[in-house]
């Protein structure tokens, strides 16, 4: 422990001196990255920025009379924000790592201190797919002596599940995790128990128990750090951190699943040059950021690395002025540009503050801003929200409860909410409207950014969802009921999640009429016992087919013959068995049961004329010879 406090001192002496002599370079370079993920250093604010910066929102502190620090902040999937770091204030002693949780406006709403009585640090966490968290550091309180690599798991509220130590007797540290597609969890970090001296960069892969499932060291005889790590999208690894060779470089390595290399890059010069962080960027390559002593403006500036998939640098940006910037951290930002966070150290005002860098795609600076007051004040993290904002975390020596408390900033969203849906169609209060229709609005964004649409719709008065996420900003409802009010409104969201809901809109739609009275056609007498066919034709306004209901009076019934089309004649048969008079009646209704008033239509069976056979038998006695011909003919027959 005394080691590291020397060398702490040696870092601070260190940042003072102007590098003259490659000597200094290469006392620099060995000690900036040796206890401590950073050193403050001499930087110059950037006066002149392209574009105005977003302004701070809200801002909090945490901490006691000790010393506390954030080092890693992440949106949690409630909208609130998850910080881990350290503290002295709190806890069982020494340091202690330290979990906050808070809520969407930085409200604490738990906390939980790990460690025991030495000194114990999270650098890193991340919330895990159980919607608990994983935190890595170091443990000095626990493992195999030294500083040992601590991964610790909690559950959503913060309390412990378990934890893992991985380490032997000298200095390990883990300074990134991220959970891995299957479950597990990969850490990057040093170590000087394992590799080939120094301090070797290492590589470790857990399951979702943080059973060590490998390890890998990269590095030589000197001081190699890996400082950030990300599962690739074809699942690899790409690691950034430093190199320290005679000085320090940035160091980018890309191992396959299995943490085996399968190639490493070099950047820097003759001076102090590092990574502290590294993210895959959507077309595939690789974004960096660090600090350079070898280029840019002057003294040292915070350094920006565009790569392609194999490494090969693309483009870098030098963000800083005369003196000294250092980016901690880099995220590709939902427009493909980049958000960078570091710290910033006025020479005229010998003051250190929170520094926040908006670029495009190309590193080209957007805007800038900076954050703190007379004393020393940094940012370590830094991430885009869901709405466009951004937050940020550190340390602020300016604010809080005295001594170093950690410091959580929330920058608004320079991105505006999408339009309000407007000028629907139907308009609001619409009458007859067609059943057919479909529904469309004015929506669109001010910042040109992709708008989805949700749709609610129906009778019902608020109207459900029915449709989600859509790009178009028209929706076909299907058929609708003739003689109803329907309910609609349109939530829209930009890529960022920020909302615009428009109001409740109404219409009717069409009145539905119902057909005609059925005309019928037919005989109007004839002989019981024969079938006779009527004709039946109704016509439907609205071009509905019709159904026939019709009553023979005779017992007999047709119910709701059909459909058939509007207009068209319906021929059926019936034969009445029993001479009388009977009115033939029928009504239509449509495929929407709209029905018809009655029409009728009479007929005449009258009685048949049957000759009787006691008049048949006298007629055939008063002619004999036709009786004789009758009885041959029935004998025959």
């Amino acid at each position: 422990m005394e080691n590291m406090v020397k060398l702490r001192n040696r870092c601070l002496k260190a940042g003072v001196i102007t590098c003259i002599f490659l000597v200094f370079f290469v006392s620099y370079a060995q000690t900036i990255c040796s206890e401590n993920l950073y050193v403050f250093r001499n930087i110059q604010r950037e006066e002149n920025y392209i574009e105005e910066p977003p302004e701070e929102e809200w801002n909090e502190t945490f901490g006691g009379t000790g010393f506390e620090e954030g080092r890693s902040v992440q949106q949690t999937n409630d909208g609130g924000y998850i910080i881990v770091g350290y503290t002295s204030s709190y806890g069982a002693g020494g340091y202690d790592a330290w979990l906050i949780k808070t809520d969407y406006n930085g409200t604490k709403e738990w906390n939980e201190t790990f460690g025991g009585v030495e000194d114990d640090k999270a650098y890193s966490v991340q919330q895990t797919s159980d919607g608990g968290y994983i935190l890595t550091g170091f443990t000095y309180s626990y493992g195999a002596g030294g500083y040992d690599v601590w991964l610790l798991k909690t559950d959503s509220d913060g309390i412990e599940e378990w934890n893992e130590t991985y380490g032997a007797e000298n200095f390990d540290e883990g300074f990134c995790v991220q959970q891995t597609y299957d479950g597990g969890y990969i850490i990057t970090g040093r170590t000087s128990s394992y590799g080939n001296g120094g301090h070797d960069v290492w590589l470790l892969k857990t399951d979702s128990d943080g059973i060590e499932e490998w390890n890998e060291t990269y590095g030589g005889a000197l001081y190699d750090y890996g400082y950030s790590v990300q599962q690739t999208a074809e699942g690899g690894y790409i690691i950034a951190g430093f190199s320290g060779g005679g000085h320090f470089d940035v160091w980018l390595i890309k191992t396959n699943s299995n943490g085996f290399k399968e190639w490493d890059r070099i950047f820097g010069g003759i001076a102090c040059d590092g990574a502290y962080s590294v993210q895959q960027t959507t077309d595939g390559g690789y974004i960096l950021v660090g600090t350079t002593s070898s280029y840019g403006a002057g003294g040292g500036d915070a350094w920006l690395i565009k790569t392609d998939s194999d490494g090969n640098k693309e483009w870098d940006e030098f963000l800083g002025s005369t003196n000294v910037e250092v980016g901690f951290s880099v995220q590709q930002t939902i427009d493909g540009g980049y958000i960078i966070t570091g710290y910033i150290f006025t020479y005229s005002t010998q003051n250190y503050d929170a520094w926040l860098i908006k670029t495009d795609s190309n590193g080209n600076t957007e805007w800038n801003n900076t954050f703190g007051d007379i004393d020393i004040d940094a940012a370590n993290f830094g991430q885009e929200t869901t709405d466009g904002g951004y937050i940020i975390t550190g340390r602020t020596d300016s604010y809080g409860s005295g001594g170093q408390d950690i410091w959580l900033i929330r920058i608004e969203s320079d991105n505006r909410p999408p339009h309000e849906p407007s000028e629907p169609i139907p308009e609001n209060n619409s009458i007859n409207v067609n059943i057919e229709t479909n529904i469309s609005w004015t929506g669109g964004d001010p910042d040109d950014d992709t708008v989805k649409y949700d749709v609610y719709f129906g009778t019902t008065n608020p109207p459900p969802l029915v449709s989600e996420k859509q790009t178009s900003n028209t929706y076909i409802p299907g058929t609708l009921e003739y003689e109803t009010v329907y309910y609609w409104k349109i939530i829209s969201s930009d890529e960022y999640g920020l909302l615009a809901e428009g109001p409740i809109w109404m219409f009717t739609s069409i009145l539905n009429y119902p057909p005609n009275p059925p005309i019928i056609n037919g005989p109007i007498n004839g002989n019981a016992g024969t079938e006779y066919e009527y004709t039946f034709v109704s016509i439907d306004i609205d071009d509905d087919d019709v159904y026939y209901y019709i009553i023979w009076d005779d017992g007999y019934l047709e119910i709701w013959d059909g459909p058939y089309p509007s207009g068209t004649n319906i021929n059926i048969t019936h034969t009445y068995t029993e001479e009388g008079t009977y009115t033939i009646k029928a009504k239509a209704k449509d495929i929407l049961d709209k029905e018809s008033d009655w029409s009728e239509f009479e007929v005449t069976m009258p009685r048949e004329k049957v000759v009787s056979k006691d008049l048949f038998y006298q007629f055939l006695e008063r002619f004999p010879i036709l009786q004789k011909i009758f009885l041959l003919l029935t004998f025959y027959n």
